[in-house]
C-alpha cells in the first residue's frame, strides 16, 4: 500500500507561505497568552479557540485550502502538487512516487540528486 503523502502536503503548503492549509486566520489570539486576563475574559477566549479549531477541522474535512493570497499566485506548479497531495479522497490523492514524478520536482531532480550526493560526501 503506497504511503499516505497528506501530511506531506500540509507541510509542502507550510513551507512555501509560512501559515496553514485550512486556517485562513489565526487559531489563537495573541492576548490569550498574555497574563492579567480574568476569568471571563479567559472562558470567553477559550470558547472562541474552540470554535475557531471546530471551524479549521470542518476545512479540513471539507477539504477547504486556501490559495487567496501571495505567493500562490507566482508558483502555479507546487500549488498543482500541494493541491495533488491534500485531495480529501485518499484514493485520488497523489502518492510518493507520483509527488517525486510531478513537474514540479521533476524539473529540478537532477539538481536535487547533486545536492544530495554533495550532503552525502559531506557529512561522511
Amino acid at each position: 500500500m503506497p504511503a499516505d503523502c497528506w501530511s506531506a502536503g500540509v507541510i509542502l503548503y507550510i513551507m512555501i507561505c509560512g501559515s496553514h492549509p485550512f486556517d485562513n486566520g489565526s487559531l489563537y489570539e495573541p492576548s490569550s497568552y498574555w497574563g492579567g486576563s480574568t476569568s471571563e475574559e479567559e472562558e470567553s477566549q477559550f470558547c472562541s479557540q474552540l470554535e475557531t479549531q471546530s471551524r479549521l477541522k470542518a476545512r479540513i474535512v471539507d477539504g477547504r485550502l486556501d490559495f487567496g493570497y501571495y505567493p500562490w499566485h507566482d508558483l502555479l506548479e507546487v500549488r498543482s502538487l500541494v493541491e495533488a497531495l491534500l485531495v480529501r479522497d485518499p484514493i485520488r490523492r497523489l502518492t510518493v512516487e507520483g509527488a517525486l514524478q510531478h513537474q514540479w520536482i521533476s524539473s529540478e531532480l537532477e539538481d536535487l540528486k547533486g545536492v544530495y550526493r554533495q550532503r552525502i560526501l559531506n557529512s561522511a
